[in-house]
Order: C-alpha cells, then sequence, then structure tokens
C-alpha cells in the first residue's frame, strides 16, 4: 500500500505591527493534486454524492443539495493517516470551482471536516460561483483533539447545488509565536477579582437569558451556569462584553476568551448587533484550570453592503451544550493581523510533489463506518464499493 508522506517545510514571515513584533512560521503538512486523479474513497452507506474523475479534477455532485441531513453530501478526500494534535492552528486550502446557484445572491456554503470518525469539528465556509477555480481557505484554530494516524479531510457539499470541482487540496499548521493579541483591540475586558457585596456574587447588569439563571460575578471571573445539557445552544446565554463597540465590514476578528470548562461540549460565539450578527462553535473539554478559546470570524460582515460599519456591537456566549458553571475571566476582541498572516501563507512556501490517491488497500468498513475484520459477515465498504461478505 502506498501510503501518503507528509512534506513539511518551515517558514518565518517577521511583521512590524508598531512597536509591536509578530513572528509567523508557516508548515506545509500535505499537498494533493486530483487533476486526471481517480478518487480512492468514495462516499459510504446512504451518502448520495456522485463522485468522478476529470481532467481538471474531482467532479463532486450532491444530488440533494440544502438537505439538512448532511451526511448525504460528505466525500473523504485524504487516506486515513494523519495526525492532527490538539490545541494546534490548521488551515485547509481548497482550489476549487464553484458553480453558479441560480440564486439571488449566488452564493452557498461548504463543509470542511477535519478530524476522525470519532472526532472531528466541520467549519462552514461561504462560497460564491464562478466560471473560474478560485482558492478557499478554512481556518481550524486551537484544535480540541489528539487524533493519531486515523485522521482525514473531508468536504461537504449539501448547501452548494451543482458539480463542484476540486482541483486541489493543501493542509497547513499555523503556528504564531508571542502571546499578545494582534491590534487594534477594539475591547477587553478582566471579570476576575471584582470585588463582591457582603452577600456574596454580584449579578451582572448585562443582558442574560433565560432571566431566572443570570450569570454571576465572583472573584475568579464571570460564572455562567447551565444546569444541565440544553436542546438549544443559545440557552443560556450571556453578553460578556459589558461596553458597546464598532466593527468594520469585511474585515477579520476574533474574540479571546480565558475561562474555565466544567464539561465536554460546544460554546457558541455571537459577534455583533441584534440586527447584524455572526456566531462561531467551538468543541471544548473539561479542565480545572484557566484556558484560552480563540472564536474566529473571518471577513465580518461580508454580505452587508460595502463600507458599512456595524455599531453597538458586543459578544454573546451562547453555553447550552456545555454543563455546569462556566467562569470567564478575561476577554479580548481584536483584529487579525491579515497583512502578516496572509504573507506567511504565500511566500515561497517550497511546492509538494502531487500525489494519486488511488489505493487499494484491502480495509474493510461496516456501515457505521468501523473497520472491521476480514471474517466479519453481512454488508461491507471495501475500496469505496458496498459488497456482501461471508454469507452462504
Amino acid at each position: 500500500m502506498k501510503k501518503i508522506l507528509l512534506f513539511t517545510v518551515a517558514l518565518f514571515v517577521t511583521m512590524s505591527l508598531g512597536a509591536q513584533e509578530k513572528v509567523y512560521s508557516v508548515v506545509s503538512l500535505l499537498k494533493v493534486n486530483f487533476e486526471g486523479v481517480v478518487p480512492n474513497y468514495t462516499p459510504e452507506e446512504d451518502n448520495l454524492t456522485i463522485v468522478e474523475s476529470t481532467a481538471e479534477g474531482l467532479a463532486i455532485t450532491n444530488p440533494r443539495p440544502f438537505d439538512s441531513r448532511i451526511w448525504h453530501s460528505k466525500m473523504i478526500l485524504t487516506d486515513e493517516n494523519l495526525t492532527f494534535q490538539k490545541k494546534h492552528n490548521y488551515l485547509v486550502r481548497l482550489t476549487v470551482k464553484v458553480p453558479h446557484m441560480n440564486n439571488s445572491n449566488d452564493r452557498g456554503a461548504y463543509v470542511v471536516e477535519m478530524g476522525s470518525r470519532e472526532r472531528h469539528i466541520g467549519p462552514e465556509v461561504v462560497v460564491y460561483g464562478g466560471d473560474d477555480f478560485q482558492i478557499i481557505d478554512v481556518e481550524v484554530p486551537n484544535l480540541a483533539y489528539n487524533i493519531e494516524g486515523d485522521g482525514y479531510i473531508a468536504l461537504r457539499t449539501m448547501w452548494v447545488p451543482g458539480i463542484t470541482i476540486l482541483k486541489e487540496i493543501e493542509l497547513f499548521e499555523i503556528i504564531q509565536e508571542g502571546t499578545e493579541p494582534d491590534s487594534p483591540i477594539k475591547f477587553e475586558k478582566d471579570w476576575s477579582g471584582l470585588p463582591e457585596d457582603q452577600w456574596g456574587p454580584l449579578y451582572v447588569w448585562t443582558y442574560t437569558y433565560p432571566e431566572d439563571s443570570p450569570a454571576e460575578i465572583t472573584n475568579e471571573g464571570l460564572v455562567i451556569t447551565n444546569p444541565t445539557v440544553q436542546a438549544q445552544v443559545w440557552q443560556p446565554q450571556t453578553i460578556v462584553t459589558d461596553e458597546a463597540f464598532t466593527l468594520e465590514q469585511n474585515h477579520d476578528y476574533i474574540v479571546r476568551l480565558t475561562l474555565k470548562v466544567p464539561s465536554e461540549g460546544t460554546y457558541q460565539m455571537n459577534l455583533g448587533s441584534w440586527s447584524t450578527n455572526y456566531s462561531c462553535q467551538v468543541p471544548v473539554y473539561p479542565n480545572d484550570n484557566f484556558q484560552t478559546i480563540d472564536f474566529e470570524f473571518p471577513g465580518f460582515g461580508d454580505d452587508i453592503k460595502e463600507g458599512y460599519r456595524v455599531d453597538d456591537c458586543h459578544a454573546l456566549l451562547q453555553v447550552g451544550w456545555v454543563a455546569g458553571a462556566t467562569v470567564v475571566k478575561q476577554v479580548v476582541v481584536f483584529e487579525k493581523d491579515k497583512d502578516a498572516f496572509m504573507a506567511a501563507k504565500e511566500t515561497g512556501i517550497e511546492e509538494v510533489k502531487a500525489m494519486n490517491t488511488k489505493k487499494v488497500d484491502g480495509s474493510i468498513y461496516n456501515l457505521a463506518g468501523q473497520k472491521v475484520s476480514p471474517s466479519y459477515k453481512g454488508i461491507v465498504i471495501r475500496n469505496g464499493k458496498k459488497v456482501v461478505q461471508g454469507r452462504d
């Protein structure tokens, strides 16, 4: 069996931001070119995605666009031998031709799934139809999982009708040295060490919902308590920025929280005003110590009128899918250093040899996607096709 080798090259770009110096390292982990290549992994189970090899690349057709059952459009793009490390920052770069969607905005969304069958994250990226190939970057900051040797990258096209042509996929690790956030800072708040009155914790005089479970201030920070995992992530929710600030259209922002996580789950951050806001979900694991979590908002407000600003903004933390008491110690909202980041990605990355992904290794999976032994009886997936095995 031919294995995809991981070629790495580190680049260091130093950018000066006022009095502060930033150093970025961009490591190229993988590059696969799909021009004229037969895919090694076809959709599984009742996944109806149609994948064909063309001279331009993989032609991926989703016959059920806008179907909320997202598994109908999953296409695994890499061999299952990737390793991802927890708390590392990754970037997946796709070179694709996006079909026109025949709607008023000619706009849809891909989901790029990164991880393993058991643990993965699926950031969504807005795309626009076009006649030429375009480069789409999907950032996966602060990955929540350690995945050893069975990771993959998959593409879901459920919200893009038509035929997507995938020419190339690249995987990078992005390393930023230094702990200070990029300027300019839009908001900064330290919730720890605030005084309590003689009766105990202070209630927070910002928006909270539901009203019968308001957030409280303790000597550690802002405490948001969720008694049990809820059906909706937005209940309970609390504004963690107690002063309004202004954001600009099509800028890249990060909301950085320093907090204690009580249980495994997912946080959702809403950034913006009541009329214009965007959300970001981040999976988390419990920790008795404070940890830093970044919620990224690239191209903030790209669908509002050019040149507009969004006033009276806030950051709203929604903890409905994390049970227990979340303690927020610090909040920083800042604009990403886009120029330095792009320079680090674009400057002199050494080309990695294109690899044919056609592979026949005899691995067998059941319809739940679990690897099984050759003695397993029933319907299985072998080399991307359904077969009946071991029955008389």
